[in-house]
């Protein structure tokens, strides 16, 4: 029988189109249909759209005077992709009063009310919201650093922008908030990071990812430090911190997120008095505005003017959005626009947009050569035995490089199989995609040299087993077979698909379940779910009143390095779809966007009947997202299975 499948770094969660897939249900907003194409008004509220192929391009339009040119419609731009004409879908003006900086009267604060400091909350909601700024401190001298990030804080963030507060040496940062407090406690616990820069381009690149997927606002990421350092010396690493460099500042050029650059450190005077001035620093930290259209401060004697430009540019420009025909190659691809009733203007902004990452393909595997025939034809689906019935399942997790970890999970009855000693029984597990060709396999051998009480564990209530197979996003079907050499054989099968998980910014895996003490002997366990799991894992879905579920879950967040935080939400629902019983707890997202979920679930005062138990993810740190998972389960009046 076959179960139905179940639809730091320190700081943002981010609202992208998740893949629907039959493992749970990835709540996302649907893709806006295309308008008619009639002339969109002058200026509209910006709004957070998120689409698979929907892209939005920021255009600054300054007169020969250097002035911002407000005014425009989308029938006065044009744009190109790849060269080609596109159609505009729809154009959105931002035009944001500048704070003043600070004149002694509390500057762009003035009118901002006491917070709490220990708030951990956007005091503005992201449709409301001005500018968004990451602070990327990255090293220097500790007072110039921290007293240059405060002031920023304290004079150029007006009271309705979001900023959030990373640390290149990995100290505790600070997720998207207006909570000034917050944000300058962010910035005292700054320590200068070790190292050649290797690992601040690695967080500039996942932070220009994260920023990529906020829309409606321009975004920027503010770089305090002294940047990568070693770039033209020669020696054997020279080729890797340049390609480093190129991965940081491609990824942020093609998720339109401008990097702008202040050294800490001030002038040196080479020579007489009236000489070159240098920092030191300027090559590297121009490689990364330069290649993103960022704002070279240059060093600390020029940050008042740096901090003024930065925030012009954040505050005066249009959103131009389209629906993008880019192939899915992981590529940039260039983008330009012009005024076309205005060629006398300069239009700045977005030059490129990278297609999703090509789907990985899968290696076709052979099958162990020691198969026999009928075991061989039913994990190609071929040809099914049916003399042991198995009950399978499988669990859904994100591996290594964004493929897939599947777990997958048999149960027999001990009725079924001949446990005397010296039998054998062979678990065999296979991944075959639509054209018959097997992508992942799995296959273990198990002899029964059993003591009394084991085997009349077994007889009466069965056997487990769980493998992991890895494949990459795709559709497949999972073939599996027990076999007893010599004796009887089963198979049973199950639907797969494997989302992408790099094309999305919540996933949840399936929901794994355990119990005080699993009735089922356990012949193949899943180390991870039983180091997770109090007792082991089950692949029953049936439990009696006075047990709890212990429940094992993942949670994936593309956008983690400003996204520390998710929020859950459990709740159990009977078949009406009432909610009978519910609870909440917070996660925190490691290296990697990982948040795992760990959570006990009572039953007791629960009727028996059929349930659903649903748990929602979502984020309070930025745009909206969320995602659910679901598992049905059943609750008996007794112990008995």
């Amino acid at each position: 029988m076959s179960h139905p499948r179940r639809s730091l770094i320190a700081t943002l969660v981010a609202a992208l189109v998740c893949v629907a897939v039959p493992v749970a249900q990835r709540n996302a907003p649907p893709v806006p249909p295309r308008p008619p194409a009639t002339p969109a008004p002058p200026a509209e509220t910006p709004t957070f759209r998120v689409s698979v192929r929907y892209i939005e391009v920021d255009a600054v339009v300054l007169d020969k005077q250097g002035k911002f040119v407000s005014g425009l419609t989308r029938d006065d731009f044009a744009l190109t992709e790849d060269f080609r004409p596109q159609t505009i879908d729809k154009v959105t003006l931002v035009d944001l009063p500048e704070p003043q900086p600070d004149d002694g009267n509390g500057g762009a604060f003035a009118d901002r009310p006491t917070s709490d400091p220990t708030e951990d909350s956007p005091l503005t909601s992201f449709e409301q919201s001005g500018r968004i700024y990451v602070l990327l401190l990255d090293s220097g001298p500790t007072d110039s650093v921290t007293r240059l990030a405060r002031r920023f804080i304290d004079s150029y963030l007006a009271p309705a922008d979001l900023m959030a507060v990373v640390h290149a040496s990995g100290a505790r940062g600070q997720p998207l908030t207006g909570n000034r407090e917050l944000l300058i406690a962010a910035t005292e616990r700054y320590r200068p990071r070790g190292g050649t820069g290797a690992s601040s381009l690695k967080i500039l690149k996942d932070v220009a990812v994260s920023l990529g997927s906020v829309t409606g606002r321009r975004r920027s990421i503010i770089f305090i430090g002294t940047g990568p350092q070693g770039l033209w010396a020669v020696d054997q690493h020279v080729h890797e911190k340049w390609d480093q460099v190129y991965d940081a500042t491609r990824t942020a050029n093609a998720f339109n997120v401008p990097i702008h650059t202040l050294d800490p450190n001030g002038m040196q005077v080479s020579g007489e008095p009236g000489g070159h001035f240098v920092t030191g620093n300027e090559d590297g930290l121009d490689l990364l505005s330069d290649y993103t259209g960022g704002i070279k401060m240059g060093n600390k004697n020029g940050a008042e003017k740096g901090f003024k430009r930065v925030v012009a540019a954040n505050s005066h420009y249009y959103i131009l959005g389209y629906y993008s025909n880019v192939e899915r190659d992981g590529k940039n691809h260039p983008i330009a626009v012009r005024v076309s009733s205005r060629p006398d203007v300069i239009v700045t902004g977005r030059t490129s947009v990278r297609g999703n990452r090509p789907m990985p393909k899968a290696r076709t595997v052979s099958l162990p050569d020691a198969l026999a025939p009928a075991v061989r034809d039913a994990l190609k689906g071929r040809e099914a035995p049916r003399g042991i019935p198995i009950d399978v399942t499988s669990t859904m997790y994100r591996g290594e490089n964004f493929m897939g970890s599947v777990v997958v999970s048999g149960y027999v009855k001990g009725s079924d199989l001949q446990l005397d000693s010296g039998q054998k029984v062979r678990f065999s597990a296979a991944a075959v995609d639509s054209t018959g060709a097997v992508k992942a396999e799995d296959d273990r051998t198990f002899a029964f040299d059993l003591r009394d009480a084991a085997r009349s564990r077994i007889r009466q209530d069965g056997v487990q087993f769980f493998s992991r197979l890895v494949v990459p996003p795709g559709a497949y079907t999972v073939q599996v077979v027990v076999d007893q050499p010599g004796g009887a054989a089963g198979a049973a099968s199950i639907p797969l698909v494997v989302p992408d998980f790099a094309d999305g910014t919540l996933f949840f895996s399936d929901l794994a379940v355990g119990q005080r003490q699993s009735a089922a002997l356990t012949l193949l366990a899943d180390r991870t779910l039983r180091r997770e799991l109090p007792g082991g894992p089950t692949i029953r879905r049936r439990f009696s009143a006075n047990e709890d579920l212990n429940v094992y879950a993942e949670v994936y967040d593309t956008h983690w390095p400003l996204a520390p935080r998710l929020d859950l939400k459990w709740t159990i629902s009977g078949g009406d779809g009432t909610a009978l019983t519910s609870g909440t707890q917070s996660i925190e997202t490691v290296f990697g966007g990982r948040a795992v979920f760990r959570g006990r679930v009572p039953l007791r005062n629960i009727r028996p009947g059929a349930y659903v138990l649903k748990v929602e993810a979502f984020s309070t740190l930025g745009p909206p997202a969320s995602v659910v998972a679901e598992m049905p389960f059943a609750v008996a009046a007794s112990e008995g299975r």
